[in-house]
């Protein structure tokens, strides 16, 4: 019976630390703008909106087609997507422990279990990045497990990579150019132009029919404004300065993944030298952005070869007996903080449980009281205004979030963050406001996040409109 049990481990860890994940969600009441901003587009996907033509999207698709069917099958509301969400930290969490059991062979490596679980619940935002970190530690798994001399190992390679692209495409060039790198520099690959023809081929046909779709639905154009010339913008615009807290942890992942890269060569150890290759290419999960959340999915190849790097280094009884030490008291602290924050959690719970309860649409459920109340006022707002022949703009960088329950879309408005509008940024949408006739707009900029915040925009309208009044703490402004 236990050898039953512990054939399928892995997939019963996939479903506690999944369920784990979506209680998490279910009770946290974290509506941080990731989360419902790419519910929102999903939502928008859902309703028939075409993507970058009529909805802003920074990123290609595949994270949120897939969020459209788990709310086309379980229905258009909050859980769906904290389901899907705790689906793909669980998915992640267990194909990490798995190559960390595969890479260092040891079972105190296990020890590392619940300070990891506990940085995952930190870093545990409902995003593409996390679709992302599956396929990239797929194509681990595809490395530790299928001999170089099988050409399908190089059709997985370039159909996972082309994954990576059509969920996040900056990152899935990085891969794509590492990946046909690596093949063609390895000495140990035998017939390498053939395998990376099979490798180019793959990724190539495997994108074909998002560029059909792009041709078809006339979104070409704005595919290429959003999430090509507007990466410019996006980094220029939100780059962090050096002195952010992330550099220094970055300068010293930088010198240790070094170490461990020219310790793997010289110890001949090829999956280590991959590992650590990864662990590179990673590095540009980062940027513009170094903060934890971004450094947390960075890193995970490196945590893994660092793992490794301290079995293979440290000889000492005693050292040993003192990491050992280390790791439990993490644990056991670890332990500890999930048990008091799921319990505070849980005892200021109130979320609204049915529609019914606000006569709104079924995306209200799940959404905490105190954040619907306002967005309910918000929206009546919109809805009077509209009524008096004003065009109403929302510009709020939580826009999305406000209007999630209510199935809309304003393309740039619903997520007003610098970097979010392609070619010509904030100009851009100064002149789209400059061309609506009779406007009210209410001004949330800067009211939930400093950082992406359109100090231009927000100047323009205080510049050249009157304020007229309040709704939620924020000024409305209008000629």
């Amino acid at each position: 019976m236990i050898k039953k049990i512990l054939k399928y481990k892995y997939l019963y860890m996939f479903i506690a630390f999944s369920a784990l994940f979506i209680i998490y969600y279910c009770i946290t009441k974290d509506y941080s703008a990731d989360n419902l901003w790419n519910m929102h587009n999903a939502q928008k996907l859902y309703n028939g909106f075409v993507p970058y033509r009529e909805f802003s999207m920074i990123v290609t698709p595949l994270f949120h087609i897939i969020g459209a069917l788990f709310i086309r099958v379980l229905g258009n509301n909050v859980f769906s997507f904290h389901i899907y969400g705790g689906i793909l930290l669980g998915c992640s969490l267990t194909l990490f422990l798995y190559i960390i059991k595969k890479t260092c062979h040891s079972p105190k490596a296990n020890l590392v279990l619940v300070p990891i679980f506990m940085a995952f619940l930190v870093a545990a935002k409902i995003s593409y990045n996390w679709l992302c970190m599956i396929w990239i530690l797929l194509l681990i798994i595809i490395e530790l497990k299928i001999p170089d001399n099988f050409n399908y190992k190089w059709i997985l390679n370039g159909f996972i990579i082309a994954l990576i692209f059509l969920t996040k495409q900056n990152i899935g060039v990085v891969y794509a150019c590492f990946y046909f790198l690596y093949l063609i520099l390895n000495k140990n690959i035998d017939n390498k132009s053939i395998k990376a023809l099979i490798f180019v081929g793959t990724g190539i046909i495997s994108i074909v029919p998002f560029i059909i779709y792009l041709v078809c639905s006339n979104s070409l154009f704005d595919f290429f404004d959003l999430c090509i010339l507007g990466m410019l913008d996006f980094g220029k615009s939100n780059a962090y300065s050096t002195t952010s807290a992330g550099t220094p942890i970055m300068i010293i992942v930088v010198i240790l993944v070094l170490l461990e890269l020219v310790k793997s060569i010289k110890t001949k150890n090829r999956q280590m030298t991959y590992i650590s290759c990864l662990s590179i290419c990673n590095f540009f999960f980062v940027i513009p952005f170094i903060d934890f959340w971004h450094l947390f999915i960075a890193l995970m190849p490196f945590i893994i070869g660092l793992i490794w790097f301290i079995k293979q280094n440290v000889k000492t009884k005693a050292l040993k007996q003192t990491i050992l030490c280390i790791c439990i008291g993490l644990t056991l602290t670890c332990f500890f903080v999930i048990l008091l924050f799921f319990g505070y959690c849980i005892a200021t719970l109130r979320v609204v449980s049915a529609p019914s309860e606000y006569e709104f649409y079924e995306a209200a459920k799940g959404i905490d009281v105190d954040y619907f109340d306002c967005w309910k006022q918000i929206k009546n707002y919109i809805d009077k205004s509209e009524g008096e022949g004003k065009n109403v703009i929302l510009a709020y960088e939580n826009a999305s979030m406000v209007l999630l329950p209510f199935n809309t879309n304003n393309k740039y408005f619903d997520t007003l963050l610098t970097g979010n509008f392609g070619y010509g940024g904030e100009q851009k949408v100064i002149e789209k406001i400059q061309n609506i006739e009779n406007v009210k707009i209410i001004l949330g900029i800067g009211f939930a996040s400093k950082h992406q915040t359109c100090h231009k925009i927000k100047q323009f309208v205080q510049d050249n409109y009157k304020l007229v009044d309040y709704i939620c703490g924020m000024p409305v402004y209008e000629k």
